[in-house]
């Protein structure tokens, strides 16, 4: 199952920080640049269908919406960072349509940079010149060659109508006829790019909406399954169930801060 992280595709000037020992992390897809620096130990790296890893003083840029995901096998201690591409836009707009055959590239000497960074969130100017910093040194220390262009042009499509439609009644038929493709052949792309089916696709949308609704709103569960695109509060409880590994009601008890309470 792909989980797609709505609160991290469509926020300008995204920022998102962590450090981790032994990170390991499902598939997953968002609208940002994901950058991880390894400290300690090795980390593998899944992009779309190819493997690479992380050594001590080793990092990574992840593109946006490229489907990624983390194992650990023994031990790591990286840093990780989530950030829009409005941060760096001449990099992205140039960069966008070109895969690094090794995604992988030395970062040891400024690994004091990797730990500042996570202090300078109020501070964009600061922010863009680290941001600039990291995709110069991605930049060079990598080979491009072009990105396939008709299937990035799909890819994006099929991203393009799911975000349009998803709390609405998406189709794969009406996807398909959009595209002008027949149906196994896309529902094939999405399998094959994806890692996932078109419902899954959907559902995984869904759910990080409803995620977002019950982190920031005090709607009734039936409000957001409606939000959402849900007919049925059952079934979207066990699709919610299914992507979270826990029912909305936990969700929003454990991401909800208690009250003050005054005598």
């Amino acid at each position: 199952m792909i989980d797609y992280e709505h609160e991290r595709s469509d926020k300008p000037d995204y920022f998102y920080s962590q450090f981790d020992e032994n990170l390991s992390f499902h598939t997953h897809i968002h609208n940002s640049f994901e950058f991880v620096y390894c400290y300690e130990g090795s980390i593998q790296i899944n992009i779309g269908e190819k493997s690479y890893e992380l050594s001590p003083g080793q990092a990574t840029l992840i593109f946006p919406l490229h489907v990624h995901s983390y194992v650990t096998e023994k031990f790591s201690r990286t840093a990780l960072y989530v950030f829009s591409s409005s941060y760096i836009p001449k990099f992205y707009e140039h960069y966008k349509l070109l895969d690094a055959l090794t995604p992988v590239f030395d970062f040891s000497d400024s690994e004091k940079t990797v730990t500042e960074l996570a202090t300078a969130k109020d501070d964009i100017y600061l922010l863009k010149s680290y941001f600039y910093l990291i995709a110069s040194r991605f930049a060079n220390g990598s080979k491009f060659v072009e990105a396939d262009k008709k299937n990035r042009d799909i890819g994006l499509e099929i991203i393009k109508y799911v975000s349009g439609k998803y709390t609405e009644s998406p189709s794969l038929a009406e996807l398909c006829k959009i595209l002008g493709y027949s149906y196994n052949y896309i529902s094939g792309f999405i399998k094959h790019i994806f890692h996932t089916n078109f419902m899954q696709l959907v559902n995984s949308y869904r759910v990080s909406y409803a995620q977002q609704l019950l982190h920031e709103t005090s709607l009734t569960m039936s409000e957001i399954s409606g939000k959402c695109g849900y007919d049925s509060i059952h079934t979207f409880n066990r699709n919610f169930m299914t992507i979270s590994g826990m029912t909305p009601t936990d969700y929003r008890n454990m991401n909800t801060p208690p009250r003050n309470i005054t005598t």
